[in-house]
This record gives structure tokens, C-alpha cells and sequence, in this order.
């Protein structure tokens, strides 16, 4: 299917996803199958884990140096707030609904793991759509009770499985009630709670005295996240000396306390934060800067992005296909034009068409059949900007500068190069490539501008000619030639493929065969190319009639 569940017809290429799991990505396409949950248990089954509950409540009090209490709420039976009683039940429960399928992953860190697969359980925000959401399609077939769910984590050395209760919280994993804790910004689609403390041992970090603190929910992760430069301090606070010990979980620790919005405050001994084998004197598995980003004035030798300055406009990442057709769903609703891909900033001449099917944003290679390798990225305006810009005559660019003060400069990025005169409102500068600067020097009584209009630069060079995409020649058995037919008939240039403003250094003769051109790669060593080459020819005129 693709993904607003339309079929996809037999010979039909199918839509396509890229989706991000921490530092790997996975490929894949859209299906639809009957999905099961839940597995039935048998008597000695429950006995079994009753035991390993009991052992592992054992083991918990003796890591957490406290004495051993049996606690009389552990059954598998347990009050609700409104006196009835709540039973977990095992039964296997079964729905249609969408899914992807996996393609291409790379290799870290799929590679080293075990499953089959991942189970989303995110908020809308991050689902593909409601019909990929595990838990709402749950709710919506009246599969689960109540529209909640618990998680119940175990290390892989435990006998006792981990286990997702969809509808509310199995009773026999709880130590205590429940307590609730609002969430931040759900439509971000993560699990972000407020957090108004951090101690250890009761001292409190200064990490979270602000107020700002807030902190994701992941089951995928195994580590604390810590902002830098409060990293180190925490690491230092924490670290004890192993000794004999061969099991860094079993240390006495610093007990660490986080204060959640809500009134719960989480507890972590060292048999939670603690990895399993201690580590050398001066060896550390953290990250060098804890959760934050690159300092740009101390971390001048980093490669780091450039940020795209402009008000309003989402970043879109396609990644690279091996089909010539690829969707994705932006976290934004955006308003792409059909041409929004081919207006990059890179060294390559791939063209795409951009349209809309449901809540995906998709891109068709349209230059040459296939897919492309190239890391596609680019940017397109929400439709709050897209009102703002208004109508924009061909030819003409028009930049929303957001609340601009007078005497304030702001540069922004722009699509292409631009001629911007200056106006009563406005003096404007060209910066860098593809980025003009703004001053407001006047505020006029009433409504004041908030959008600059600019005229589009047009290369000379390329007055009345026209494209001729002759593409990559991947075939080392046809040689280092290749031959297109033009749309209409043209004369090109014996370098007109060295005319490039690429960085590669593929050197072309350019000549014409029959009503063909040609492209023969001349630098030596390879007689194929994967540059996408792209000449530009003068149009030939049409031979004039005989006069009778």
C-alpha cells in the first residue's frame, strides 16, 4: 500500500519512508497485515513468574541496602480508584492495520540487534499517520480498555520477559500507584515530562533550578541524557571506585533522585545507572559534551550544519532511493511548491517534481528514470508563510522577514541569486552566496512592511539556450560514451560538458550523432560516470522555405 492506504498496483512503484532511530536510519514501504498481541499463560506459567518476582524483589532490596519487605499489593488482582477490581488479561487480541516493512537499514546499529522489529509508541506526532499508530488503532477497534499503556523493562540476563499491557498498567508489575505527570508540547510527539529537580544523595544539581528542565521518556535507550556542562558534574557524583567488584551494579552508590512535574520523584540505584563492568582509570563511554550542541567559537575545526535562515521554512530530508519515487511526513504541515526540490544548494543537477498524496510530502525523480544517491534535502514554507509571501510574479522572490525593528539588520537565505533595490522601508545588502541582508531604516504610520520582494539574477551565459540532460553512464561495457536524443533539435559545443559548476573533475567531448548527442569522457581511468551531466546547446533554427 502507500501511505494514505491506497494499493499499490502490481508493476507500480511503491511510496517510500526514511525513518531516523537514534544514530541509524531505516528504508522501507508501506503494508497492511493482521497484527496480534498478547500471549496466553498457563498456570505453572504465572506460579513461575510469581517466584522470579519475588527473587527479583530480593535482589532489589539487597542492592538498595535496604531490608526485605513483602508487600501485600503485589497480587494479581488490585483496586481501581473506582473500588472495582482489575485483572490482566493475557489474551491474544488481533487488528488489521498499516505498517513498514523494511528495506534497507544501516548497519549501526541494526546489525547487533536481536528483534524482529520496532513498536512505536509514540504520540501522533511521529507516527506516519493514525492509521501506524499501534496504540490508536488499540483504542479505536475497542481493543484496549482505556486509552493508556504500560511498559515493564528487564535486563536480557533476566528469566522474567519484558512486557507492554495495552488499556492500562498490568497490577502484578506495579510497586506503587500511580501518579501522573503532564506532558510538554505533545504534538512534538515525544514523551517530554517537566522536571523541577535533580539530587543526588540530596544534594540538588543546579542543572534544574530554573525551571526549564524537561526530559524525553524513552524505553529505546539505556543512559541518561544529561545537558553539558552538568554532565561531568553528575558523572563525578555518581562514580564510586569498584574495587573487587565485578558487577558495577552491586557498588554502593549515590542514590539519584528526579523530580518530575506532578508530584513523582523518580529513584535510581546504581543497579539502574550503573553499567555492568567497571572501566579503567581515564576511559569513559559518555558523550565528550553531554546533550547540547557544538560551541561555533570553540568548536571552529567541527563540521557542523549551517542553519538555513528563513522565517517560517521547514527542512525536508529525503536521504537518497533506489526507486524513483519517495514520500515522507514532515513534523509540520508545509506548502511545497512542484519545484521546491530542484531549488538546493549543492553540486548536483537531480530534478524532481514535488506534490502531496494525504499528509506525505513525495518527490519524483524527473530527469531520468531511477533513483538518486545523493543526500536529498530541502526547504519548503508553512502555509501561514505561504499567506504571508502572497502572490509571487514568475521571475520574482519574495522573503517574509518576520518582525524586523527599525535600525535591526537580519540576513536571510533565498533560493536563488537575487537583485534587491533598496526602498523607502528597507536598505538591503547581498551577504553571502544566495543570502541577502535587511535593514529596517523607517517604520511607517500604520502597517508596515514585512515582505521584501526581489528580482531573480539571470545568468547571461545561459540566455536562449536550452537543457540537455545527458545523465550518468554507470555501464562500464557500453564505454565512455553516451548518447541521448534531445527534445528539440540543438547545436552544442565541443566543451559544453565542461561548463559544469560542479566540483567533479570528469572532463567530456561533447559532439553530435545523427539526431543524437553525445557525451564521450575523456580524462582517462574510468569509462563510466555517476555525475548527473547536464550541457546547455543553442536551439537549432528551422530551415527557412524556398522562395517561389
Amino acid at each position: 500500500i502507500n501511505a494514505d492506504g491506497s494499493i499499490v498496483h502490481e508493476g507500480d512503484n511503491g511510496e517510500q519512508v526514511t525513518i531516523g532511530f537514534g544514530t541509524g536510519d531505516i528504508t522501507g514501504e508501506f503494508a497492511k497485515d493482521t497484527v496480534c498481541f498478547g500471549k496466553g499463560q498457563t498456570k505453572d506459567e504465572v506460579l513461575r513468574l510469581k517466584k522470579e518476582q519475588q527473587h527479583q524483589e530480593e535482589i532489589a532490596a539487597l542492592i538498595k541496602q535496604e531490608s526485605l519487605r513483602i508487600h501485600d499489593y503485589q497480587e494479581t488482582q488490585m483496586s481501581s480508584s473506582d473500588g472495582m477490581e482489575v485483572v490482566a488479561d493475557h489474551s491474544p487480541m488481533c487488528m488489521e492495520m498499516n505498517m513498514i516493512v523494511a528495506i534497507e537499514m544501516s548497519t549501526v546499529p541494526f546489525k547487533t540487534f536481536k528483534f524482529d522489529g520496532i513498536l512505536g509508541l509514540s504520540l501522533d506526532g511521529l507516527a506516519m499517520n493514525r492509521n501506524f499508530s499501534t496504540f490508536d488503532m488499540l483504542v479505536r477497534n475497542g481493543l484496549a480498555r482505556r486509552p493508556h499503556f504500560g511498559v515493564f523493562l528487564t535486563d536480557s540476563e533476566d528469566l522474567e520477559p519484558s512486557q507492554v499491557a495495552f488499556g492500562g498498567a498490568d497490577p502484578q508489575r506495579m510497586l506503587e500507584p500511580i501518579t501522573w505527570s503532564k506532558v510538554y508540547r505533545p504534538d512534538l510527539g515525544y514523551w517530554v515530562v517537566p522536571i523541577t529537580a535533580v539530587r543526588v544523595d540530596g544534594v540538588e544539581l543546579d542543572v534544574c533550578k530554573d525551571g526549564t528542565c524537561r526530559g524525553v521518556v524513552d524505553t529505546g535507550t539505556s543512559h541518561l541524557g544529561v545537558p553539558g556542562p552538568y554532565d561531568k558534574e553528575l558523572a563525578n557524583m555518581l562514580k564510586v571506585d569498584a574495587g573487587d567488584l565485578l558487577d558495577c551494579r552491586l557498588a554502593k552508590s549515590p542514590k539519584l533522585e528526579i523530580d518530575l512535574d506532578g508530584g513523582k520523584t523518580i529513584e535510581l540505584f546504581a543497579s539502574s545507572y550503573m553499567r555492568r563492568l567497571p572501566l579503567r582509570e581515564g576511559v569513559s563511554v559518555s558523550s565528550e559534551k553531554g546533550v547540547t550542541l557544538d560551541d561555533k567559537d570553540t568548536k571552529k575545526n567541527a563540521k557542523t550544519e549551517v542553519p538555513f535562515e528563513r522565517p517560517g521554512y521547514v527542512q525536508l530530508k529525503f536521504g537518497s532511493s533506489s526507486t524513483e519515487m519517495k514520500c515522507i511526513r514532515p513534523k509540520d504541515p508545509v506548502q511545497c511548491l512542484p519545484e521546491a526540490a530542484n531549488r538546493r544548494d549543492d553540486i548536483y543537477g537531480d530534478k524532481f517534481h514535488v506534490h502531496v498524496q494525504g499528509e506525505n510530502v513525495c518527490v519524483n525523480r524527473t530527469d531520468i528514470p531511477g533513483g538518486w544517491g545523493m543526500d536529498l534535502t530541502f526547504h519548503c514554507p508553512e502555509p501561514w508563510v505561504v499567506e504571508k509571501e502572497g502572490k509571487v510574479e514568475p521571475g520574482m522572490e519574495a522573503i517574509y522577514l518576520a518582525e524586523l525593528e527599525i535600525e535591526e539588520e537580519r540576513c536571510y537565505n533565498t533560493f536563488a541569486e537575487l537583485t534587491c533595490p533598496n526602498t523607502r522601508e528597507f536598505t538591503v545588502r547581498s551577504a553571502d552566496h544566495k543570502k541577502v541582508c535587511v535593514t529596517r531604516k523607517y517604520l511607517p504610520v500604520g502597517k508596515a512592511s514585512d515582505v521584501l520582494r526581489c528580482k531573480v539574477a539571470i545568468d547571461e551565459t545561459l540566455v536562449g539556450l536550452e537543457e540537455v540532460v545527458i545523465g550518468p553512464q554507470e555501464s562500464q561495457e557500453d564505454g565512455p560514451l553516451k548518447c541521448v536524443t534531445p527534445a528539440k533539435p540543438v547545436t552544442c559545443e565541443k566543451d559544453a560538458g565542461n561548463r559544469r559548476k560542479d566540483n567533479f573533475p570528469d572532463s567530456f567531448e561533447i559532439f553530435s550523432q545523427k539526431d543524437q548527442i553525445c557525451a564521450k569522457r575523456m580524462d582517462g581511468g574510468q569509462s563510466s560516470w555517476a555525475l548527473n551531466l547536464i550541457i546547455f546547446c543553442r536551439p537549432q533554427l528551422p530551415e527557412a522555405e524556398e522562395t517561389r
